[in-house]
């Protein structure tokens, strides 16, 4: 299990369980949803990802999880869901880097939400260098130069 937070690195493991902590800036925690677990005879509250983080995550951290391009397909299954959408995009603006969010709203351009892709354009400067939608293919395909992305999934 994966453990964001801004004190420490590393693995641990607790309780018979190994856990890989990753230790971020305080601006990049967030997006979590309570879940309280029946430990009997106490109750612990622990803390997990709301899916819209855990697939923004997913995609930022991809080289941490290898989770591309299934972080894609996870984010197209459920763009119809406007409350899940709305927070991805709130999480992507405020989280992502220049390249998350040119390939996030590269993905959103290919599926015809150019409309919900317009935010992040306003936060990008323009570019006249292609970056790959999938870092872990070859860089070939074709481009999308409203974004600078090479299309190559």
């Amino acid at each position: 299990m994966d453990v964001y937070n801004n004190k420490v690195s590393g693995e641990r493991v607790l309780a018979g369980h190994t856990y890989r902590l990753i230790k971020v800036s305080k601006k990049r925690l967030g997006y979590t949803r309570a879940f309280e677990v029946d430990t009997d005879p106490i109750k612990v509250i622990a803390y997990y990802s709301s899916l819209p983080r855990a697939i923004f995550d997913a995609i930022y951290d991809s080289d941490r999880f290898g989770s591309l391009p299934a972080a894609y397909g996870w984010f197209k299954d459920r763009v119809k869901d406007r409350k899940f959408l709305l927070e991805f995009i709130d999480i992507c603006l405020k989280l992502g880097n220049v390249s998350t969010l040119r390939r996030v709203g590269c993905v959103l351009d290919e599926i015809g939400m150019s409309k919900e892709s317009a935010r992040f354009l306003k936060k990008l400067k323009k570019t006249s260098a292609f970056i790959p939608l999938d870092p872990s293919r070859p860089t070939r395909g074709r481009t999308h130069s409203k974004w600078g992305v090479v299309v190559n999934e």
